[in-house]
Formats: C-alpha cells, sequence, structure tokens
C-alpha cells in the first residue's frame, strides 16, 4: 500500500490542508483512525467526495499521521509534538496519543509543566493532565521550602504567581507588572569555557 502511495496509484481521497494535498487510500485511513472510518462509512457527503478539506489541523502533522497509517513509523520532534498530538487526538488515532504523551511527560520542566498542563487539559488527554498537574503541584511546595519560609514578601509573590497559573479563568482580574511579558533588552549572549593542556581553566 505504501509503494501504491508513493506512485500516487489506486488512490481514492485527497486530503487539502491549507495549500497542500495528500493523496491516500480511504480503507488505510479507515483502518487506524476512527475518525476517517466514521467518515468513509457512514452517510455523510464527506464518505463519496474524492477532495476532503481538512480544517483546524496542522499541514505537516497531516502528512506525518497519513505517513504513520501506511508505515506505522512516527517520529517525534520537541518542536513539533504538540501540533502531532492535537491531531492525532482529532483524528482518533489512541496508539499516536499514547505516544505523544509519554514523549510529552518525559519533557516535563518547571519552564514547562504549566504549558502542558494546559494543552493536556485542551486535548482532553487526561494522564498527561495527571502527571503534570503533580509536577505543578510539587513545584508548588516551594512556599514551604526553608528558603522562603520565613520571608513574607517571597511567599506573597509565590502565592500571586500560583494563583495566576493555576486559575487561568481568573487572569483578567489578576494583571500587574508582573504579568505582562518580558521583552528582550539584550541581543545574544556567548558563554565560553573549558581548559588547556594543565587542566587549568
Amino acid at each position: 500500500m505504501e509503494s501504491y502511495l508513493k506512485q500516487q496509484q489506486l488512490c481514492d481521497v485527497i486530503l487539502i490542508v491549507g495549500n497542500r494535498k495528500i493523496p491516500a487510500h480511504r480503507l488505510v485511513l479507515s483502518s487506524v483512525s476512527d475518525y476517517f472510518a466514521a467518515m468513509f462509512t457512514s452517510d455523510v457527503c464527506e464518505a463519496k467526495q474524492e477532495e476532503i478539506k481538512m480544517e483546524g489541523i496542522d499541514p505537516n502533522a497531516l502528512w506525518d499521521l497519513v505517513q504513520f497509517a501506511y508505515t506505522g513509523c512516527l517520529e517525534l520532534k520537541e518542536d513539533t509534538i504538540e501540533n502531532l498530538l492535537a491531531a492525532a487526538c482529532l483524528l482518533q488515532l489512541p496508539q499516536v496519543v499514547e505516544v505523544c504523551c509519554h514523549f510529552l511527560m518525559k519533557l516535563l520542566h518547571p519552564s514547562n509543566c504549566l504549558g502542558i498542563r494546559a494543552f493536556a487539559d485542551a486535548q482532553g488527554c487526561i494522564e498527561l493532565m495527571k502527571v503534570a498537574h503533580s509536577y505543578t503541584m510539587i513545584l508548588a511546595d516551594l512556599e514551604n521550602h526553608a528558603l522562603f519560609k520565613n520571608d513574607l514578601e517571597c511567599q506573597k509573590l509565590i502565592l500571586e504567581a500560583m494563583k495566576y497559573h493555576l486559575l487561568p479563568e481568573r487572569r483578567t482580574l489578576m494583571q500587574s507588572p508582573r504579568t505582562k511579558p518580558r521583552k528582550s533588552t539584550v541581543g545574544t549572549l556567548y558563554a565560553v569555557g573549558g581548559m588547556d593542556n594543565n587542566k587549568g581553566i
């Protein structure tokens, strides 16, 4: 089937996303995606259309998922994982969703845990959301850290930051100079280091 796809033979559907046209076989798409299976086997207009316009999906993610349908292989990258997971959720590809979620769990870091939690919630990825939430709760325990416990000003700032990030629906009521995005004031930062032949710095 993959060779037929490469030669664009016997293709019976073209997925259109943005300016991109992706030829495929309905049977192959239906075999891996409940979304396509429902589309092609039910009494809807798309079931018979030769060209189907796909909305709300990244073109590269759709191409990767079509390739996955034929090869069973998928390359996960940090800079494209969110688009891929969103597309996999939309197209109902449970194996891909699971793999993407586990990939994101490995990427959890203090700088991204709140964003990943919000993203997981938006996509309905319950397990990923729970893991990210647990991670944020560990970080929220900062207020009990010995360095900050007796500093009332630090406690106030930590509490303010927690409320702002954990209650997104109330952010409009919590605007302050600290909630405005920071603008970069420097162009480039260079760090140089190493040792000489005698192990000196």
